[in-house]
């Protein structure tokens, strides 16, 4: 099961789209909208918003795409599909406001469309934050809870049915996530981690100072990042907590890095390094140039006094 949100600023535009013929389209649920015909429908949406006088909000129709396997035909059925739909809204945070499902059936793989109202029926704009770690982590939970197929490279395999590398590289996703879930930031994300035997390490260029990539490993096994998802590639993982080693990281010497057996030309830096280097630059050894002050990079403080440097990317 996959979602995929986006924003509209019209609503005739989007039914118009969703009811189109070659889409094979079928309307399976609607909640407080008329489907009489797409002009009635958006005039629905649009009449809710005027009432509330938020015609500043400048895409206030929501579209969600929900998408699963061809394996899964047997498991979708309409009335099943809109269970699902309305799980997914619900676990999301879109409650209380006008929508409509509507499934197309123009591709081997069974999809539906959502559009809803983002200004619900109090005049309160649904503004779901993070809505892509969102997104993620309740198909995920959809997926394992209903037994959907999940997509790889190398074919889609059930949960349930996954043995060997598979099963490994599945569990080490699967911990992953759920610690991701719940961070903001790598020292936290590393925290979760540990509890679940997980341990971080970033992989490093020949200068030794601009990380490539993120691996995660256990006592045994190992994997990149973006090999386990593209969602855990050390750009995404990064940017998400605000590029938080964004910059060159200075300092790391060689007695610091460890030889990748896969490629000697590939050097890996424990997370603790990165910490003291980056992420809490105080803490870190300062080489004294006679009588001047330390060299690192400061700034004030929040207002929450949490410190965290700013970098650049």
């Amino acid at each position: 099961m996959m979602g995929k949100l986006t924003k509209c600023a019209s609503a005739l535009h989007l039914v118009n789209y969703l009811e189109m013929e070659k889409q094979k389209a079928r309307i399976l649920f609607a909640n407080g909208v008329t489907v009489m015909d797409r002009l009635t429908t958006a005039r629905c949406f649009e009449g809710h918003i005027k009432a509330f006088g938020r015609e500043d909000i400048k895409c206030p129709i929501g579209h969600i795409v929900l998408s699963w396997s061809a394996e899964d035909k047997s498991l979708l059925s309409d009335m099943k599909m809109v269970a699902y739909a309305k799980e997914y809204m619900m676990k999301m945070g879109i409650r209380d406001t006008q929508f409509m499902i509507v499934r197309h059936n123009c591709t081997d793989h069974p999809h539906l469309h959502i559009a809803y109202n983002r200004i619900d029926n109090e005049g309160r704009l649904i503004n779901i934050s993070n809505d892509w770690r969102l997104n993620g982590k309740v198909c995920r939970e959809m997926s394992e809870k209903y037994g959907f197929h999940i997509g790889s490279k190398r074919g889609r395999k059930k949960f349930n049915n996954l043995s060997g590398e598979d099963k490994r590289k599945q569990d080490m996703r699967l911990g992953v996530y759920k610690a991701f879930d719940r961070s903001g930031s790598w020292l936290e994300f590393s925290s979760l981690l540990e509890k679940c035997g997980i341990h971080i390490s970033f992989r490093m260029d020949d200068t030794l100072e601009n990380i490539k990539g993120v691996i995660f490993s256990d006592n045994e096994h190992s994997y990149g990042g973006s090999s386990l998802d593209d969602g855990l590639s050390f750009a995404s993982i990064d940017d998400l907590f605000g590029g938080e080693l964004g910059e060159p990281v200075k300092g790391i010497g060689r007695e610091d890095t460890l030889i990748n057996e896969m490629a000697e030309s590939t050097f890996i830096v424990p997370l603790q390094v990165i910490s003291e280097l980056v992420l809490q630059p105080n803490a870190a050894p300062v080489q004294s140039c006679g009588g001047g002050g330390s060299t690192t990079n400061k700034r004030k403080k929040k207002d929450n006094d949490e410190y965290r440097p700013r970098f650049r990317r």
